[in-house]
């Protein structure tokens, strides 16, 4: 959408709330994020980690989508009134909270499988979610990249977390320190 900022506005903003759309949801609903149920997009996985890590805020929200939902909103903002160094601003602002989502739900998945390494479910997401991540990591970090894929990112894998917990919250520390992640948003330890 930033790119499209200074030639076409309508094509940026139609861009942007794509964007929006995949992030957050298109079934129509009267809650941020469309119907109320649950799902796979990010805004939805942030709410599942905040209530499952009993991190919500008062409103029974994700911190991280309440960030989301602003930058998204200023973004197409700026998109209106062609103020494209803004909307590239909000847009990598976007990305890192994206990573925030990306990286506690690695750490969330990988502790339901060090609690129980026969939780189908868990290893397959972990799984996934550890694929999405191990690209962004090996730009910043490829040897916390490789912890993660070693414990988490082949499937099957007979040897699971191989290298403990510790191993694979080392690894994302170190993605989030790199990417200076805001650790106040995330809900993994």
């Amino acid at each position: 959408a930033d790119e499209l900022c200074d030639t076409n506005g309508s094509d940026a903003v139609k861009a942007w709330d794509t964007a929006v759309a995949a992030l957050v949801g298109w079934t129509e609903g009267p809650e941020d994020g469309g119907s109320s149920d649950n799902g796979v997009l990010f805004y939805n996985i942030a709410q599942y980690l905040c209530k499952k890590a009993g991190k919500c805020n008062m409103a029974n929200d994700s911190e991280v989508n309440r960030s989301l939902i602003s930058r998204l909103q200023e973004g197409k903002r700026q998109l209106l009134s062609k103020d494209c160094v803004g909307a590239y601003t909000q847009a990598m602002e976007i990305e890192k909270l994206l990573q925030t989502v990306l990286v506690d739900t690695v750490a969330f998945f990988a502790k339901q499988i060090v609690d129980d390494k026969l939780d189908t479910e868990s290893i397959v997401m972990g799984f996934i979610f550890a694929e999405a991540l191990a690209p962004i990591f090996d730009t910043v970090d490829k040897g916390a990249s490789s912890v993660i894929r070693q414990n988490l990112g082949s499937f099957p894998n007979d040897n699971l977390m191989k290298d403990g917990m510790t191993a694979v919250f080392v690894a994302l520390r170190s993605f989030v320190n790199r990417e200076a992640i805001d650790c106040a948003l995330l809900t993994a330890p």
